[in-house]
C-alpha cells in the first residue's frame, strides 16, 4: 500500500482526546483496519499528562494519515473538536473518541451513503 500516492482523504475522522493512552492504540489499529484507505484521523490533545501524547506520535511516524494537533492546554471537547475540523481536508466528518472502535466496513459505508456530505461551520458548546 503506497500510502503517499494518496490523494485528499474523502474522508476525515476528528478525535479529540484527553488521558487515552490505554485506549488509543486500539482505536488507531480499528481506522487501519478499515478497507477504504482514503482517510486521515485528526488528533487534538486536549491537555494530556500521560503518554497519549507520544502514542499518537508514534502512529503518526508509521502512518502519514495519523495527525496530531497538540495544544498541551485544556481546550474542551467542543474547541479541540472545532480545531480537528478546521485542519481536516476530507468531504466526510466522522467523530470519533479516544476510547472508540471503529467497526469493519463502517468508512466505506459512511463513504458511499446517498446523504451529501455537510461542512458545517463546526459544534457548538
Amino acid at each position: 500500500m503506497n500510502l503517499d500516492s494518496l490523494a485528499r482523504p474523502r474522508i476525515s475522522i476528528l478525535s479529540a482526546v484527553y488521558n487515552e493512552a490505554q485506549h488509543i492504540a486500539e482505536m488507531i489499529k480499528t481506522v487501519q483496519a478499515q478497507d477504504l484507505l482514503d482517510w486521515e484521523i485528526l488528533f487534538v490533545d486536549d491537555g494530556s499528562t500521560d503518554d497519549t501524547v507520544k502514542l499518537i506520535k508514534k502512529h503518526a511516524a508509521q502512518d502519514p494519515r495519523v495527525r496530531l494537533i497538540s495544544h498541551g492546554s485544556k481546550l474542551g471537547k467542543v474547541k479541540a473538536f472545532n480545531t480537528a475540523l478546521e485542519a481536516s481536508l476530507g468531504d466526510v466528518i466522522v467523530l470519533l473518541a479516544g476510547d472508540d472502535r471503529l467497526p469493519q466496513g463502517s468508512l466505506v459505508s459512511r463513504a458511499t451513503s446517498n446523504t451529501k456530505p455537510v461542512r458545517g461551520s463546526g459544534l457548538t458548546e
